[in-house]
């Protein structure tokens, strides 16, 4: 039986997905290629295998710089998966830490990328250019290099 092409592309990735082994960033890529590839269909709109596997690395892409952003400022007491008290109260710490150096609006623009909230999301929001959040996000990182915890270093 020969499927349609949106759906066979559809199925391809579903296969490729369906073979990982492990939760990674290939693995958030392809599932939202596969939700696009979803919402396309119902809309009517055409999407090809190509674009679609263009959106799948672009997904993995923006997973790894999520969790390494969230590796480097993000709280301490997320990245164990063991939280404790003490952990809780360190994460606090370091972004009150953070918020007092790079300034309220900074820290909470790292914080909101580090939870995955993309720069045209934000910019969409504070009426800006993703430009803008990009490279003020890029800054308030290089300025407080330092404030980084050991353990993500």
């Amino acid at each position: 039986m020969v499927l349609p092409e949106p759906w066979a592309a559809y199925v391809r990735q579903q296969k490729a997905l369906s073979e990982t082994t492990s939760l990674s960033d290939r693995c958030w890529g392809l599932e939202s290629s596969l939700i696009d590839r979803i919402e396309a269909i119902a809309e009517g709109r055409a999407v090809s295998a190509e674009a679609s596997d263009r959106q799948a690395a672009s997904a993995a892409r923006r997973e790894r710089h999520r969790r390494r952003i969230l590796a480097m400022y993000g709280p301490t007491a997320f990245q164990t998966g063991c939280p404790t008290v003490a952990r809780g109260l360190e994460a606090r710490q370091a972004i009150g830490n953070l918020a007092r150096r790079a300034g309220r609006f900074d820290s909470l623009l790292l914080l909101a990328v580090a939870s995955g909230v993309s720069p045209a999301t934000i910019a969409e929001r504070l009426l800006m250019s993703p430009a803008a959040i990009r490279q003020r996000v890029s800054r308030t990182r290089r300025a407080n290099d330092h404030l980084r915890p050991d353990e993500a270093a």
